[in-house]
This record gives structure tokens, C-alpha cells and sequence, in this order.
């Protein structure tokens, strides 16, 4: 999940001028939440973990692997 926000420069103006063109702001949640319904309550499901070795048939799956974390990130872009 992500959400961002650009602040344009025309909005930065301190007595009409600006060093800074634009500034963007983003919030970015991995694994926020697991909703899975229909499987055995171990199993934790995750589309970018291949627990299970070499095949692509087994993607999603964690098995003997711990739960991937839930990551937050906050970005923050200044163009000049």
C-alpha cells in the first residue's frame, strides 16, 4: 500500500522565488495485513516468499520460514 503527495512550486514561493521546483512525499506499508480465508490457520501466506526451494510452484507459501515482516518506508523527493 502506498499514498503520496506532490507539493507544486507555486506553493514553495517565499517573495516570489523558489529554489525548490516541486517536493513529493510518500508513505509505502508492506505486509500489512494477511486476509487468507479458507486456509489452515499456520500457514501464513505471502506473494513474495518462496519458502518451499527452486520451483515457482510453491510461491506464496511459507514453510519453515518465519512470517515476512511488515516494512514501513516514508520517501522524500526535493527537485531543484
Amino acid at each position: 500500500v502506498s499514498l503520496g503527495y506532490t507539493i507544486d512550486k507555486k506553493y514553495l514561493m517565499i517573495k516570489g522565488k523558489s529554489i525548490i521546483k516541486s517536493i513529493s512525499l510518500s508513505v509505502i506499508v508492506n505486509n500489512l495485513w494477511y486476509f487468507a480465508p479458507g486456509f489452515p490457520s499456520g500457514y501464513n501466506i505471502d506473494t513474495e516468499v518462496n519458502g518451499v526451494g527452486g520451483g515457482t510452484n510453491s510461491r506464496g507459501f511459507e514453510f519453515m520460514t518465519g512470517p515476512s515482516a511488515r516494512k514501513y518506508s516514508f520517501n522524500l523527493k526535493l527537485n531543484f
